[in-house]
């Protein structure tokens, strides 16, 4: 059974065994001011930050060197952005801030690990309900997502949803690529194409119901999106 995986390889590969997966609640700030005449808060902005990740595990070599040697490709493995898949059938998304490691025996090497992380579900595509525009996502925080959207409509086309508002395309005729994730705008042979948008910010995806239409009947949405988890 898979325990947990980094960029989608098991960590068997490099002879490790999980001794601790500690995911922390991700940081809200919340900035609130009194209401007159009342002692309850009104909430003005909220901020998610990510989370913190601990992992530990041990490291086997067949001696001393060996056990390094290894210890030292899994660490470049995920010195930069990596893609962790937990025991709790979560992935992650990484970014390594921490590393220590240790001994007991010669041909164990313990490392510890810290990470600023985002936890997530696999990557979703859904087309907004016909007619109302519905579109539920699941997750618990607002989430970046990916608009691709093919039109045959002749003059621009508007799209609107619940956390952006309205923008404008002026690119016809042709698949248009909005990527919330990477923050791009492009045609779908790679050409930039932001400067045809009104965009004034990349979609986004909020927990529970969002309504996605375009002004016409000749264009079709696909979003994805990865549900993501406080």
């Amino acid at each position: 059974m898979t325990v947990m995986t980094i960029n989608g390889t098991d960590i068997s590969n490099w002879n490790a065994k999980l001794l601790d997966f500690a995911p922390a609640p991700c940081p809200v700030t919340n900035e609130t001011t009194a209401a007159s005449g009342t002692l309850y808060p009104v909430l003005l902005h909220s901020t998610t930050a990510p989370l913190s990740l601990s992992v530990t595990f041990d490291v086997y070599g067949r001696d001393m060197a060996d056990a390094e040697m290894t210890a030292t490709r899994l660490l470049r493995e995920v010195s930069s952005q990596c893609e962790i898949g937990g025991p709790d059938d979560f992935l992650y998304r990484c970014i390594l801030t921490g590393a220590s490691r240790s001994r007991t025996v010669d041909w164990i090497v313990t490392l510890s690990l810290a990470f600023e992380a985002v936890r997530h579900k696999p990557k979703v595509s859904v087309r907004p309900e016909a007619g109302t525009g519905a579109v539920y996502c699941e997750g618990t925080v607002e989430t970046p997502c990916v608009l691709r959207i093919g039109t045959t409509a002749e003059g621009p086309i508007s799209i609107s949803g619940d956390c952006w508002g309205t923008f404008e395309i002026q690119e016809t005729g042709r698949s248009v690529i909005i990527d919330g994730i990477q923050k791009t705008v492009r045609l779908s042979n790679g050409e930039n194409c932001f400067l045809q948008t009104s965009l004034t910010k990349f979609p986004s995806l909020q927990p529970g119901l969002n309504t996605i239409l375009a002004d016409n009947d000749y264009t079709s949405i696909i979003i994805q999106y990865y549900p993501t988890f406080l």
